[in-house]
């Protein structure tokens, strides 16, 4: 499996929600014009207006270099309502590695589900997680240890999981999880399963987590209290 994935986040500019909205949908239209190999490019927005999330997933590295070509017409005008940053998560090829050197550092996968579906799931109802990692010195074996038997867990007895890709940095202090459920069940689902792993995990580091939430209130209201900053569905490849 040689996915790349990308977590990009945008703070919009003060009183600039609309324009920025404007510049991303033509962004996703182009996406959508002529990337097969763009596989998810889901946006979500706060409800303050303030911040964003997109989830990006391609097929390979050359799929992310047909993306970069075929947006750069549109990225300096939503550049122009919001600062961001962008997280690379997996092995780039060398080409694509160069041709983003000092703009997007990569992160190395750590481990997943053989075949991670991030995109649409088509149901109308999708549920997203992102988790940061922070991990104490000394600590990164046995956080390891008890992340690899989550997936086991996750691979066995989580039919709802459709995506569950951990990407460990190289000096070992940083983890980041992107997560897909299929619906508000399948989240409190793996939630109860691996319960007990995540509070051992918590003895070897801090976490901080995001939930990106598409589908009616009715179907997402089970997922209220749980401790996460949360997103809702802007547009996709979907929409």
């Amino acid at each position: 499996m040689n996915q790349i994935h990308f977590v990009a986040r945008f703070q919009i500019h003060p009183d600039r929600a609309d324009e920025f909205k404007s510049a991303a949908a033509a962004c996703l239209a182009a996406t959508r014009s002529n990337e097969p190999g763009t596989l998810a490019c889901e946006w979500f927005i706060n409800e303050e207006q303030t911040n964003v999330i997109v989830l990006e997933a391609y097929e390979s590295s050359e799929a992310v270099l047909a993306h970069i070509e075929n947006s750069s017409p549109h990225v300096p005008k939503l550049l122009q309502f919001a600062d961001h940053a962008v997280e690379g998560l997996g092995t780039p090829s060398a080409v694509l590695r160069d041709r983003l050197k000092g703009r997007i550092t990569f992160v190395p996968r750590f481990q997943g589900l053989s075949a991670p579906r991030l995109g649409d799931s088509g149901s109308g109802t999708d549920i997203r997680t992102i988790a940061h990692f922070r991990i104490q010195p000394g600590k990164l074996e046995e956080f390891k240890s008890g992340a690899s038997a989550g997936l086991k867990i996750v691979a066995e007895k989580d039919p709802g999981t459709t995506a569950y890709e951990w990407y460990l940095d190289e000096s070992g202090g940083h983890c980041t999880v992107v997560e897909m459920y299929r619906d508000a069940e399948a989240l409190l689902a793996h939630s109860k399963n691996v319960g007990h792993l995540v509070r051992g995990l918590l003895q070897a580091s801090e976490l901080a987590a995001e939930l990106c939430t598409r589908g009616p209130a009715s179907s997402l209201a089970a997922l209220a209290k749980l401790p996460m900053k949360r997103f809702g569905y802007l547009q996709g490849l979907g929409s």
